[in-house]
């Protein structure tokens, strides 16, 4: 049984956060003897980045004693074997340097080298984990500007017939995170706009969540005011470092926030989508962001809409919805509803409505819902439109 105290908000930080251009020569520092690396595809090798990663544990005393790619959505049985290599090498410091998927499956890998008893359905209760850090300690360096993976107590992996399983524990909070812009700066324009639309989603879904507390509104306007900013320049000139580092940190900070006060249903759609069809997240959550906050903001929850665009220096829900609009626009995102939504839903999907309503991020979203066949002809009328 868990500790009421359990279910209350709360904000878990990594002990150590480093947050500059060219803050990846923190690894020197982390006095790792043995150390586990894990990656994500190739770009990081073009860079040089993962090169630079591993001279600089190296400088610091350490050695890489393994070094292990992992797939872009990544599964328990993905990564069970990289935690069975990792007991047979003992690192002390498991470093993830990559995506969301990438850290996400560093913690993952992390909790099985540490617990490999362990079951996906015993730790889904919020804070059921185990103890970590009695084998290893953990740094996540992100190279994308979206997940806020580098600093929550949460992971996300694919789980049975592609659905995500989304563990939380204040143990999964990262002992260092190092945001480094330089890092991200050679993300693609696409790959820059769904993630800082995952970020943005993060921040708005957060705010407005019936378990937001004035800390998580905080750090959610925060990020919000910095992605409206930035993320479009960021996007048109992919080498505009200030435009990278204010929405790096800003995903951060949005990541931090839906930690402590989860997401809604725009996350719940976007998961239940995705594992049916394989579309990137970001733009999943493109797609159902405008249409969910008319949907909440037409029910029970415009005054949470209200006090946001309030915030945010905005006159009303409305004028928020259409800020969020041009943002999409800037984006290339104006089309993406029409672009992930599959015919069967235009016609009424009541399997793709009932799987999102049973994602737990459907159960804080700010307008009650819990009727497929209702949900599943909300979203006929998205694709009639």
């Amino acid at each position: 049984m868990i500790s009421p105290w359990a279910l209350i908000p709360n904000l878990t930080l990594p002990r150590e956060l480093f947050c500059k251009p060219g803050a990846l020569a923190a690894l020197e520092g982390l006095g790792g003897k043995r150390v586990a690396l894990v990656t994500g595809g190739s770009s990081l090798k073009a860079s040089g980045a993962l090169d630079r990663a591993r001279q600089l544990l190296e400088r610091g005393g350490g050695k890489v004693v393994m070094e292990s790619v992992v797939a872009k959505e990544p599964s328990e049985p993905d990564v069970r074997p990289l935690a069975e290599q990792a007991r047979q090498l003992e690192p002390d410091w498991i470093v993830g340097i990559g995506g969301g998927s990438v850290l996400d499956a560093a913690k993952a890998m992390w909790v099985w080298y540490e617990q490999p008893e362990v079951t996906l359905a015993a730790i889904a209760k919020p804070h059921s984990l185990p103890p970590l850090r009695k084998k290893a300690r953990l740094a996540l360096v992100p190279t994308t500007s979206g997940s806020g993976s580098e600093c929550s107590p949460a992971l996300t992996l694919n789980g049975a017939q592609g659905a995500k399983q989304v563990i939380v524990s204040r143990e999964l909070t990262p002992d260092v995170a190092i945001l480094d812009a330089q890092l991200a700066a050679t993300m693609p324009p696409a790959v820059t706009a769904f993630t800082g639309i995952d970020a943005f989603t993060h921040a708005q879904e957060a705010y407005v969540s019936p378990l937001a507390t004035s800390i998580v509104k905080t750090l959610a306007v925060s990020a919000l005011r910095a992605l409206l900013e930035f993320l479009p320049r960021a996007y048109a000139h992919g080498d505009d470092l200030e435009a990278r580092e204010r929405i790096h940190v800003a995903a951060s900070l949005a990541g931090l926030a839906q930690a402590s006060a989860s997401t809604g249903l725009t996350h719940a759609l976007a998961h239940a989508l995705g594992a049916r069809t394989g579309k990137p997240h970001g733009l999943l959550n493109a797609a159902f962001l405008v249409p969910v906050a008319r949907f909440n903001a037409a029910d029970g929850a415009r005054g949470r809409y209200d006090a946001l665009a309030k915030d945010l220096g905005l006159a009303s829900a409305d004028a928020l919805i259409e800020e969020e609009g041009r943002l999409l626009e800037k984006l290339d995102l104006a089309g993406a509803l029409s672009a992930v939504l599959p015919a069967a839903s235009r016609n009424g999907d009541e399997a793709l409505a009932a799987a999102a309503l049973q994602d737990p991020c459907a159960r804080t979203n700010p307008r009650r819902v819990n009727d497929a066949k209702a949900l599943a002809g909300w979203l006929q009328t998205l694709g009639a439109s």
